[in-house]
């Protein structure tokens, strides 16, 4: 059975519109996908979703702490650093916290410059991998419009690397433009929130 590798049809199909690839974290199961259990206020190190390419927003969703607000910050950034340093010599760093930096460290580990308040819950919304796949699975998880080009690509290179892999070739320019084309019309799938420019002159 063929399994086919997707991660260089994505890097392509997201670039315009990844909002088509975003979900949020779950946290009512842990053996299922998406899962990022509470934090720990004496735990400043954690790990995100296996899936997990991109973060895009991080919420709480305790009661008592929904104004907390999480930041991203670069390890190198000098407020991450202050933040952090302080957090590890004062004895209760979390009292009157409203605002938690965090980066991104290796493969999926979410470091915090401070401790949390509490054991409060995130439902973080990020830019998820979509899994390779075989022959006799659907890919109905990848939204319209994408779907259709990943299953020409599948089938595509299935026919011509057995037949000539230098057709193969051939035809992947083809479909990189035709990539394009998807994505310049993949519009943004929210038109509810009217976008007003600026006066110039203000």
């Amino acid at each position: 059975m063929k399994v086919f590798r997707i991660d260089s049809i994505l890097k392509r199909l997201k670039n315009l519109n990844e909002e088509y690839f975003v979900t949020p974290s779950q946290s009512t199961d842990a053996t299922a996908d998406f899962y990022f259990g509470p934090l720990d206020p004496t735990v400043r190190q954690y790990t995100l979703p296996s899936d997990l390419r991109e973060v895009k927003f991080i919420e709480v969703t305790t009661p008592s702490y929904t104004q907390l607000k999480f930041t991203y910050k670069d390890i190198t950034d000098d407020e991450f650093r202050d933040a952090r340093r302080d957090a590890s010599t004062q004895a209760d760093s979390s009292t009157g916290c409203n605002e938690i930096y965090y980066t991104i460290l290796g493969k999926n580990g979410l470091v915090l410059a401070q401790f949390p308040p509490a054991a409060v819950q995130l439902l973080i919304w990020y830019v998820r991998a979509i899994p390779d796949f075989e022959t006799d699975q659907a890919i109905d998880e990848v939204l319209y419009p994408y779907t259709k080009k990943i299953a020409e690509y599948a089938a595509k290179k299935t026919m011509l690397a057995l037949q000539d892999p230098g057709q193969f070739s051939a035809w992947v320019s083809e479909w990189k433009q035709d990539v394009i084309t998807v994505q310049n019309s993949a519009a943004g799938r929210n038109s509810a929130d009217a976008v007003f420019v600026d006066d110039f002159w203000g």
